[in-house]
This record gives structure tokens, sequence and C-alpha cells, in this order.
């Protein structure tokens, strides 16, 4: 019986995920958001550039690296990714 409630908490996190990356927060999905932290980061890829290549505003993205927008994801490249 438990692990049937391990699962079914485990089902509703995957839902709530799923939910979660299709919210948008200045018309960009947190799946968008970690992205331009992976060009950002990973790449080296300018904020100009990142804007250009995703079709997204500067400014989104500008707000996207301040953790303006999304700010779950820069915390998440700060604390877990960067380090």
């Amino acid at each position: 019986m438990e692990v049937t409630r391990v699962n079914e908490a485990q089902r509703s996190e995957r839902r709530v995920d799923r939910l979660v990356r299709r919210e948008c927060q200045g018309g960009v999905t947190l799946e968008k958001a970690h992205e331009v932290f992976s060009r950002f980061c990973e790449r080296s890829q300018a904020a100009p550039t990142i804007a250009s290549e995703m079709a997204i505003e500067y400014k989104i993205v500008c707000d996207i690296l301040d953790g303006k927008i999304w700010p779950q994801a820069r915390q998440h490249w700060v604390d877990v990714v960067l380090p």
C-alpha cells in the first residue's frame, strides 16, 4: 500500500512539473528559461545572440538572466550547475 502512495505522489509531481513547464512568465516557459541559461553559461553566447537565435526580445533575455523572470531557473543554475 505504501508503494502505491509513493507512486501516486510521483505521478502527481510529474503532472505539476509538466504544468509548470507549460506556464509562461514574460511570454517564456521555464524550459526556454533554462535554454537561455544553457546558452549563456555553457555555450558562452551573449544575450543579444541568444535573443536573436531564440526569437525572444533582448530585454526578456536580460530579465531571465537577472532572475526577474523565472527566478527559480536562475537559482537552479547558480546553486546547482555553476558551482
